[in-house]
């Protein structure tokens, strides 16, 4: 099972149906084979079902049609890279996605109208071509399955490593009918394991190097090659800083070199200022400011976008490295850091010591990295079958001590039972000469030692000689805080929305209720704005509590901190901390509001003699503990019963009921307005 690619696939934006619906089919149907690995299974679908359209019952179209949808959705949409074709091969016309069209120099249009597979064969790369077309008439012949890596020229006129699987399916005669498939753009994994082996060839010819090698002509060809320049090399700046000659050089076919001596003058004096003070990097001599206005001399030579950097080799006093590019590249800060490392690991002609001590340090700064990124490595000679664990990979199988370990006796066991298929899977695939010789999966493990389950990310390589597979090295890192943190971040999203509805649901029952009883839309509005302000305030206490519970004291703070007179005095509450649910402390904040809303208006707030008071007690006995509140009015105006309820009494009557799990009782004495409430109480709403 090859490494799934950790990217996105956009949504295609055409608006041609008849496409939507066949690439939508396209992806279904490699979504369902890459991820229940049933490649049979799911190229099946097409005699029974949506692929050939109008072969199937109602209800099982529209069954297989909901499993694609979720099948697509599990599989591409964490694909940025991918895109998919469907060729419809009765009729000779390919459909695509935009991303395809871009990789195979297709025109956008031609992509939604249909395009022929002589169109596809032009986009693939000339050395290329005539595998590929073999594999898929072989594909198309025998209605196997097709998968090949190959290289296309995209639009820009850049080579692309793709990588393609699909199959033909067949008609209710057996006859050729469609070809749908995914193809993944692979182009920087490719470069990453250029640079990665370019790295071990240095790293071996610093080992191994004899004084008949030119090291820096062969160091500018490593790096010439891995990057796709156009020239790389070194020049050596004499002691006034005017002349630069050139110590060695590499040049793509077709290319020339550059002259032996150089007048660094010709290129500006602004660029020898800049090179003076370390590296520059410039992605387009016409666009960037050092050479945009003196662009005769770098046309001369060819070079439209380079990088000058110190060599880092003491050997080569005084050298500078050069890497040319004969079109725009945006340097990235992978492909320096490539050439950073390259460097570091540059070994030393005249002093062995000194290229073992350079070697030491690089081998070093690469430990503290490893110790930092929690990252452990293994090495796995195939012919001796001597596996070597450090400690940090160890640590990621739970083995805690030093004793040998080896591929049966300590990894296979380790593995998860629900994994080891597919860790091994890839495992054989890596070995595969055939293949790209690369290792990438992710997996469990539990623990030999400390029994503790892991998640582990695995990246390897394979090392080949004459044909032959003799070594398995890479890294792995202990992935499981990664993963608990992403469950939790889903956990978090899925609470969010589900906090949201319930406000939501809330406000729109405060609109409806208020806004249909009110005298006027002018006076419905001002209602409606202070019992949304008192739910505001509610949830404001419940967000510093992560939506967890709230203080009742804080609740009856915040309720009424805006009804206390100047002389204060007039409102008063008293009572021990008692932890609410998040529904019980909107619920009690917004009976609060009601409560004093009415009092300001009508009860004893409305005249400049009248109190309130509020109190309440916890009492606990065999059935738990029991919450009683009052809310009391005093010498305020001669209170009267209305004769009819309005939404804001039912608020605090059946909400604050409901929420409490209790009795409410709303009571208009002539000496003013109670409200008593008596609820149980969680075990946890009572702080010890």
């Amino acid at each position: 099972m090859a490494p799934m690619q950790e990217v996105e696939l956009s949504s295609l934006q055409v608006e041609n149906a008849d496409l939507r619906r066949r690439l939508a089919d396209a992806q279904a149907m490699m979504a369902r084979f890459q991820i229940d690995g049933s490649v049979d299974d799911a190229l099946a679908l097409p005699t029974r079902s949506f692929f050939l359209g109008g072969h199937a019952s109602g209800q099982a179209r529209q069954r297989d049609a909901e499993m694609a949808r979720q099948s697509r959705q599990a599989a591409f949409d964490v694909s940025a890279l991918a895109c998919t074709w469907d060729w419809d091969v009765k009729r000779g016309r390919i459909y695509a996605d935009p991303r395809f069209a871009h990789l195979f120099r297709i025109e956008p249009a031609a992509a939604i109208s249909g395009f022929s597979i002589a169109d596809y064969a032009s986009g693939v790369h000339p050395e290329d071509r005539p595998a590929t077309m073999v594999r898929i008439d072989e594909a198309v012949v025998t209605g196997g399955l097709f998968a090949a890596e190959f290289r296309t020229v995209d639009v820009d006129g850049r080579v692309r490593h793709v990588r393609a699987e699909g199959r033909c399916l067949r008609d209710e005669r057996g006859r050729p009918d469609r070809f749908p498939g995914v193809l993944v753009d692979v182009t920087l994994e490719r470069a990453r394991l250029t640079q990665q082996a370019a790295l071990l060839q240095i790293s071996d010819d610093v080992l191994t190097g004899t004084e008949d090698l030119d090291h820096a002509a062969h160091m500018a060809e490593i790096l010439g090659r891995t990057l796709g320049l156009c020239r790389a090399g070194y020049v050596r700046v004499s002691p006034d800083g005017l002349l630069a000659s050139v110590i060695a050089q590499w040049t793509s076919t077709g290319v020339a070199p550059l002259a032996e001596h150089l007048a660094r003058q010709r290129y500006g004096e602004q660029l020898v200022v800049a090179t003076a003070s370390g590296r520059v990097v410039i992605d387009d001599i016409a666009t960037h400011a050092l050479t945009r206005d003196n662009l005769e001399p770098w046309t001369q030579d060819g070079i439209r976008s380079f990088a000058i950097m110190p060599a880092l080799d003491p050997s080569l006093q005084r050298a500078t490295l050069f890497l040319h590019d004969s079109r725009p590249r945006a340097w990235s800060a992978e492909e320096l850091a490539f050439v950073d490392e390259a460097l570091q690991r540059s070994w030393r002609f005249a002093e062995r010591q000194r290229v073992q001590q350079a070697r030491l340090n690089a081998e070093t700064r690469l430990r503290l990295a490893q110790e930092a990124a929690n990252i452990g490595t293994f090495d796995h000679d195939l012919a001796t079958r001597t596996l070597l664990w450090d400690r940090r990979c160890r640590t990621a199988f739970g083995v805690l001590d030093e004793q040998s370990v080896s591929f049966r006796r300590t990894f296979l066991p380790t593995l998860h039972p629900e994994d080891r298929s597919a860790a091994l899977g890839a495992i054989a695939r890596a070995l595969d000469l055939s293949g790209t010789g690369t290792y990438d999966a992710v997996f469990r493990t539990i623990g030999r030692d400390d029994g503790l389950l892991r998640w582990v990310h695995a990246n390897g390589q394979v090392i080949v000689q004459n044909g032959v597979a003799v070594r398995f090295v890479g890294a792995v890192r202990d992935i499981s805080r990664e993963q608990e943190d992403e469950e939790r971040q889903k956990f978090l999203a899925r609470e969010l929305q589900h906090r949201v509805k319930n406000t939501l649901a809330m406000v729109n029952a405060l609109a409806n209720q208020t806004l249909r009883r009110a005298p006027s839309a002018q006076a419905g509005l001002a209602i409606f704005t202070d019992r949304l302000i008192a739910l505001s305030r509610a949830n404001e206490l419940l967000v510093q509590t992560s939506w967890h519970d709230a203080d009742i004291i804080n609740i009856v703070c915040d309720s009424l901190r805006a009804l206390q007179p100047e002389e204060g005095g007039r409102v008063t509450w008293t009572g021990p901390p008692v932890r609410l649910s998040a529904k019980q402390s909107l619920a009690l904040g917004l009976a609060l509001h009601e409560l004093s809303t009415n009092a300001v208006k009508y009860g004893a707030l409305s005249n400049d003699e009248g109190r309130i008071s509020i109190g309440w007690t916890v009492t606990t006995g065999p059935e738990g503990s029991h919450l009683w509140l009052e809310w009391r009015e005093s010498d305020g105006p001669r209170v009267t019963a209305p004769r009819a309820f309005g939404f804001g009494s039912r608020l605090i009557e059946k909400t604050l009921a409901l929420e409490f799990g209790g009795k409410v009782s709303l009571s208009y004495h002539e000496t003013g307005v109670v409200c008593v409430v008596e609820a149980p109480l969680r075990p946890q709403a009572v702080p010890a």
